[in-house]
């Protein structure tokens, strides 16, 4: 009875291992997924940001072709304009790769849990083969 007992704690202990090391690689995936998410909303936000930036280029080109008068200050708007827009698509491109980052950090919490889930297998196997 008590090699039987002696199993079971082995494999209660097994089982406890296998449990913290899911929870630990459960919460790198939660903290790569709020990333994830944050830098999804990155994107959101930079994307808005062009197309505001694209609606201020149609604005400024529509005064130039109307009001020749103020061609210059309006070409002036266009090219700061413009500048937002390139920097608002660096943020999109920022955002893309901490995204991709995310997601190899992601890919590379689950290796280590299979990692740790077959390891664990293979030793609930073990102690369950030794009868």
């Amino acid at each position: 009875m008590s090699e039987r007992l002696e199993r079971v704690e082995a494999i209660l202990e097994v089982l406890a291992q296998q449990t913290l090391a899911t929870a630990q690689a459960t919460a790198r995936n939660t903290e790569a997924i709020e990333r994830l998410f944050a830098a999804t909303a990155q994107n959101a936000e930079a994307i808005g940001q062009a197309f505001a930036a694209i609606g201020q280029n149609a604005e400024a080109i529509g005064r130039v072709s109307t009001v020749t008068v103020q061609n210059t200050e309006a070409i002036e708007r266009l090219f700061a304009v413009i500048a937002q827009n390139t920097e608002a698509i660096g943020q999109v491109f920022a955002a893309i790769a901490q995204t991709r980052e995310s997601i190899a950090e992601l890919r590379a919490s689950i290796a280590e849990l299979r990692q740790v889930v077959e390891q664990q297998n293979r030793a609930i196997n073990y102690l369950l083969s030794q009868d």
